[in-house]
């Protein structure tokens, strides 16, 4: 690409950057101020998640590198090895590994903030939300379930953390694009200020936890 191809797209890539670490250090604020309000001394295990969140980018980006490899030594490339390091675009490489650790840093701050929920907002949405499933289903939502699918669902939802994973290496390794980072402006977005907002907002326990409450 000429220069400016180059330089605009990596202005492109930046656009996302930017943003997401505000509303992360907004969340981390957030959570600092609610802490101190109300006493709360536990912290969430931040290192912990930067650590597993370095060991998966690193993993997905060895995954990358060694299909690149292979393909390259399938074109016959003589020095597939200095060619990738030539050709590595490693702001995009740094790009990549700090959006895994706003990942990491979000999931910290959001931890941190659902463990304070009961005590600023005790639970109080779940008859409504019940009232609510009954209005629309007719019944508990959950009798809707077939039980032949119950396990299977069960399956799939313990689950959902690897298919995250592979999904934000997917869309953190894409070249940058307009489109990429509408995609991970809105996953930030919706986890960070829509998830957190909607807890807050209309606070409860949720099914699992319906008949202890």
């Amino acid at each position: 690409y000429p220069y400016t191809d180059v330089m605009e797209a990596r202005m492109r890539d930046s656009r996302w950057l930017k943003p997401a670490s505000i509303l992360v250090a907004v969340q981390y604020a957030s959570a600092v101020a609610l802490s101190q309000a109300i006493a709360f001394a536990p912290r969430p295990p931040i290192f912990s998640y930067m650590l597993l969140a370095f060991i998966l980018s690193a993993a997905g980006g060895l995954v990358i590198g060694l299909r690149w490899m292979w393909s390259l030594w399938r074109q016959n490339e003589p020095n597939p090895t200095q060619r990738i390091l030539r050709e590595t675009d490693y702001g995009a490489v740094a790009a990549y590994l700090f959006g895994f650790q706003l990942v990491a840093l979000q999931m910290g701050a959001l931890t941190w903030l659902k463990d304070m929920l009961p005590l600023v907002v005790p639970y109080w949405a779940d008859p409504a939300l019940a009232e609510i499933d009954r209005a629309v289903f007719g019944i508990d939502a959950w009798r809707t379930v077939p039980e032949f699918l119950i396990r299977p669902i069960d399956v799939v939802y313990a689950n959902w953390a690897p298919v995250k994973t592979v999904t934000l290496i997917l869309m953190l390794a894409l070249p940058p694009s307009q489109l990429k980072s509408r995609a991970i402006l809105a996953f930030f977005l919706t986890v960070g200020l829509l998830g957190v907002t909607g807890q807050y907002l209309m606070s409860s326990a949720g099914p699992m936890f319906y008949q202890r409450l």
